[in-house]
């Protein structure tokens, strides 16, 4: 299987069902690597919460950005 990237800009991972969104578009599309901008997830946000996060670097004290794959 060839290795696939997704990339999105999601503007607020942190919103109602957004998780559950991306969770579904990844394994319907098969992509084996995620990579999302402006996940404005907070400390409160646990990693098990997304699907197998291996990096992720939030903003401290500053509202939006983050990043996490």
């Amino acid at each position: 299987m060839p290795l696939t990237l997704y990339y999105v800009n999601a503007t607020s991972l942190a919103k109602v069902n957004a998780v559950q969104h991306l969770h579904s578009d990844l394994f319907a599309h098969k992509i084996k690597i995620g990579l999302v901008v402006e996940s404005w997830f907070t400390p409160q946000h646990l990693d098990n919460l997304v699907i197998n996060v291996f990096f992720r670097r939030d903003r401290v004290r500053r509202k939006g950005g983050d990043v996490c794959a």
